[in-house]
Parts: structure tokens; sequence; C-alpha cells
């Protein structure tokens, strides 16, 4: 038996298997130390996101979901006209931004505020600062301002009757209203604009006097109605059954839509047959109503007011009255003119 000594060779099979032994080992070494370092590696740095192709279409941003705007027509329907269709609201979709609040007008106690103090300065507009009007529930009118007459651009001044409470922009906007427009059209019929018939101003009451309904624009002294106006010449143009030429009353809508915001007449709800409502109410996208039928077939005489007994009109108004009557109408027989100086009929 042949004996090894520790100092010997290994056999020359088993030195492969050494070297293989050594290097797994050498590998597993290094596996462990690379899990070590990886440990304390920083954290990889994120990419910024691809750019999107060229040829990919991007669809279009969406747009803002528009409420419905809670504002109807002065005193008509719930629906708003011409307001987009409703799309509901989520947690995670942007409305419409609220319309913004009208602004107060401000002035010390007593005194006008100061659009309206430069027109009585200028002497455009006969107004005064009201009494404090009674605090209830909904309304509001905390510079109250009474406008009881406007000046024309020809001198002569229209009286408000009776005088109108309002604020004091909207005051001044039927002001010229009624000085740049209505009286520029009454004199296109030969006379001058002598009184405005108030129907409505400043009153704490809701739409349409209707229980529950809303408050009304006028119930923030924002509103305004109008009869119809009397004429220096005695006629009278009044909304009530279209007693007004129509030509006229397309110039009076045609203005009245232009400043206001809300223009009811007749035709348009039921509840202003009589009068012209206009406000000047604030609506999300600046929406604005104007809803008055105009009839085409207006009276091509309109009445006259009732003269005041000892008054007589001068011989060139008689003249010019008396041809106006005849070119309309030359085949109605009519009545001889009552003399001058006396009461009404049937009086005594």
């Amino acid at each position: 038996m042949q004996t090894v000594h520790a100092s010997s060779p290994l056999p020359p099979r088993a030195a492969p298997r050494a070297r293989r032994r050594g290097l797994s080992l050498l590998v597993l070494l290094l596996a462990t130390m690379g899990l070590a370092e990886g440990a304390f590696a920083a954290p990889p740095v994120a990419q910024s996101p691809r750019p999107p192709r060229a040829d990919v279409p991007i669809p279009p941003s969406r747009p803002m979901d528009l409420g419905v705007d809670d504002e109807t027509e002065e005193e008509g329907p719930a629906a708003e006209v011409g307001a987009p269709t409703s799309a509901p609201a989520t947690a995670a979709t942007p409305t419409a931004p609220a319309p913004p609040a009208q602004a107060v007008d401000a002035a010390p106690p007593g005194q006008l505020p100061a659009l309206c103090a430069a027109m009585v300065e200028e002497k455009l507009i006969v107004a005064e600062r009201a009494p404090p009007v009674p605090v209830q529930p909904g309304c509001g009118l905390p510079v109250p301002v009474r406008i009881s007459a406007v000046r024309l651009a020809d001198g002569n001044l229209a009286a408000f009757s009776p005088p109108a409470l309002m604020r004091c922009e909207t005051a001044v906007e039927v002001a010229r209203w009624m000085r740049e427009d209505i009286a520029p059209a009454i004199a296109a019929l030969g006379s001058r604009l002598e009184t405005v018939r108030v129907a409505d101003s400043y009153q704490c009451r809701p739409r349409n006097r209707r229980k529950g309904a809303r408050i009304s624009e006028h119930g923030q002294g924002n509103a305004f109605d109008t009869y119809g106006f009397v004429l220096a010449d005695s006629r009278v143009l009044s909304v009530k059954g279209g007693q007004m030429p129509a030509a006229f009353q397309n110039a009076m809508k045609a203005s009245a839509c232009t400043r206001f915001s809300t223009v009811l007449g007749p035709g348009s709800d039921g509840f202003h047959e009589d009068h012209i409502h206009v406000d000047m109410a604030v609506r999300r996208l600046d929406i604005r109503l104007c809803k008055w039928n105009i009839k085409t077939a207006a009276p091509a005489v309109v009445a006259r007011a009732e003269q005041k007994p000892g008054t007589a009109q001068p011989a060139q108004e008689e003249a010019k009255d008396d041809a106006e009557v005849m070119d309309t109408a030359e085949t109605v027989p009519l009545p001889p003119r009552r003399p001058a100086g006396l009461g009404r009929a049937g009086g005594g």
C-alpha cells in the first residue's frame, strides 16, 4: 500500500474540482457584496415623461361644466331663456363662477352717491336722497334715491309721475334712457316728452306678487316699470292695448334691450300686459332677456290726455293736430271740437 504525504501535490483529477469550487465561492462572495452595496445605493432618478408623438392627435381640453343660471326672467318662468344646457356638477368638475355681487352705492348719510350728485349738479336730473327704507328679509336699498324729473336735450324737464325710488345707478340709467332714446323717438312724432308714467320702482315684494316666489329686482331698487308717456301736446302713449305707434314701440324696445339686462312687456309672461319692466339684474355669462311682442297694427291716432278746465291749445297746435287727424282718418266723421273752458261731460 502506497503512502501519500501532506506535501504531495493533488492528484490530476482533483485540481479542476478545486478550481471550480473556488470560482463558485468567489461568485457567491461578489454577489453578496453587490447586494450589500445595493442597499446603500441612491434611488433611481425618475425619468421625465416622453413627449407626445406628433402624429398622434390630442383631444381638446374639456370645457368647464356650466350649471343652469338660477336667475330667471325678472318675473317669469323658472327656465332661463338663452341659458346653456345644464350639466350635473361633481366634486371633481369645475363649475362656472357665481355672478359678481352688484356694487353698492356708497354715500355719507343724507347725501347722494357721487354719480347722482354729479348729475344733479349738472342739472340733468332732479333727485334727492330719500329717507331710509324699512329693512325687510330679502330686500335691501342702502342708499335710496328718489328721482322726480330728467332734463331733456332741449332744456325742458320731463317729470316722473309719481317720483321713482331706486338705486342711484339704476335711476341714472333710466334717466339717460329717457333723455337719449325716448325723447328723440317722441320728437320724431312731432311732440315732446312731458311725463313719464311710473308703474313701479322700489318695492319689497316677490316676483309678480306671487306668494313663495323669489324676491323681485324691485326689492333691491334695481328695477323700473312704466305705463307709458304723456306728450306735450296731450297725447298719451300707453303700453296697454299697444296704444303707441309701431315705429315708436320698436325704437323703445331696441333701446331698452340695449341698456338693461331684463326687458319684459306685453306677450312676455302674462304679467306685463299694461307696462314695460326693465332692470339691471346680473346673471352668469351676462345673459340678457328681452321679451316684448310688438303688434304691427298700431293705432294711427293716439288718445289725448284730458285737458284741465280753462286751458286751450295754441292755434298752431290745433291746426297741426287737425291736419294729422285728417291725413289718417279722412273718411271718419269727427265730432265737433269741445269748446275750451268747459268741465267734464256729465259733470255738474
